[in-house]
């Protein structure tokens, strides 16, 4: 650590790293970085057989959703999933995708996900002989993956969209579209 730079707010523990992320919820957005045991991919965390309920984020800053405030910033917060409307790595961090690229029968089809005050645009990846709305019939995980996603607050004109590989979603909170 150089004489600048501020100590940071939690201790790992064996076998832990950390991972930024961003957390959008229908309050506002929050980065930070998540402490986990190095096996875990925070890409697919909540869409584990046994997710947390709670994910804190350490050494924080949460932009709210309304009003024009600058961020605040917080040594940790402690989000609650259920609150979790959306979750993706912040580059340049990255992981793995989570499937296979030369899976046969499968197509990525561009959609738009409305999340509260959020705006992500992306794929849905699905079998070649499925359509968006059956995809959403079938699909019974509380978040579901969004691949190639250019995010944004539309409220917030003056923030530049986001991209990033891989967005979590919470199916039953989003509205989705296919571009027209």
């Amino acid at each position: 650590m150089t004489a600048t730079e501020k100590p940071k707010s939690y201790t790992l523990e064996f076998e832990e790293k950390t991972t930024p992320v961003m957390v959008y919820m229908a309050s506002g957005m929050v980065w930070g970085e998540v402490v986990h045991k190095e096996m875990v991919r925070v890409s697919f965390w909540l869409r584990a057989p046994i997710p947390p309920q709670i994910i804190t984020v350490y050494d924080s800053q949460m932009l709210y959703t309304t009003g024009n405030n600058p961020p605040s910033t917080f040594s940790e917060l402690h989000v609650p999933v259920s609150e979790i409307l959306a979750l993706h790595i912040l580059p340049p961090a990255h992981e793995p995708l989570d499937y296979d690229e030369m899976e046969p029968n499968r197509k990525m089809e561009p959609v738009t996900a409305l999340a509260g005050a959020f705006r992500f645009d992306g794929k849905l990846r699905m079998a070649t002989s499925s359509t968006v709305k059956k995809f959403l019939d079938v699909v019974k995980e509380n978040y579901t993956s969004l691949y190639d996603v250019h995010a944004s607050q539309p409220l917030r004109p003056n923030l530049k969209p986001l991209h990033v590989p891989f967005v979590l979603l919470r199916r039953e909170t989003c509205i989705f579209s296919k571009p027209a």
